[in-house]
């Protein structure tokens, strides 16, 4: 066979075969997101009608548009956001758009950082409404903080079972109160001795698998007015 037709062979195939190494069950990969500031946010035209993911990195690392089939999802997560962290970017995050919908998981850099639960407690519930009485129209959905691996040791010395668990109680609670969507999901994803299961994990106590937020796309699917 000529050696030019050889190579145009397998040249076509590395192109066929290529985005499949890209793609996991037909969808992007999972993990992305470039941490939104005051500069990069997506412009006003782009959030019409959209709905707005606010977290940690546990948040930010996941492709929710391309997760849940819906190009009006905006992934506004930042790595290691605080609740006041998140309160300061209230001012231009969404500008004069009211989102159908925001999701939101707080509270977990709060109390790695040592934060009494209380406190933490006091600081959701003033970004809640602090985020209600600006978009009044706006859907609010509460996530718990998810489990996490005692066992590794950026976790153990700095979280605690109890605190987590506390906290969760009290913003549950509260969104029952305040006619707020909770999502109940943290035992889909605890194992033995209340630790994140081994396969949503990434090892480091911490992070998701992509396995971890197929989980939660489940349970989210049911609150989200994806169409």
């Amino acid at each position: 066979m000529n050696k030019n037709i050889v190579i145009t062979i397998v040249l076509a195939c590395f192109f066929v075969a290529f985005p499949f190494f890209l793609l996991k069950d037909g969808n992007k990969q999972l993990f992305s997101s470039q941490p939104v500031t005051q500069d990069n946010r997506p412009t006003i035209d782009l959030m019409k009608d959209c709905i707005v993911f606010i977290g940690d990195e546990r948040l930010e690392k996941c492709d929710w548009r391309s997760l849940m089939h819906c190009d009006r999802i905006y992934n506004l997560s930042q790595s290691q956001n605080t609740i006041k962290d998140e309160y300061n970017r209230l001012d231009y995050l969404f500008g004069d758009v009211h989102p159908s919908q925001v999701v939101l998981m707080l509270g977990l850099r709060d109390l790695m950082n040592k934060i009494p639960v209380n406190q933490v407690y006091a600081d959701f519930v003033q970004y809640v409404e602090t985020l209600q009485s600006r978009y009044p129209q706006t859907e609010i959905i509460v996530l718990p903080i998810l489990p996490v691996d005692y066992n590794m040791p950026v976790v153990y010395n700095s979280l605690k079972e109890k605190n987590i668990d506390a906290f969760n109680l009290l913003v549950k609670l509260y969104a029952l109160e305040k006619g707020l969507s909770y999502v109940s999901m943290a035992n889909d994803l605890k194992g033995t001795g209340g630790n994140l299961r081994r396969e949503y994990s990434q090892g480091d106590g911490l992070s998701f698998s992509e396995a971890a937020y197929y989980v939660m796309k489940d349970r989210l699917s049911a609150y989200l007015r994806l169409y």
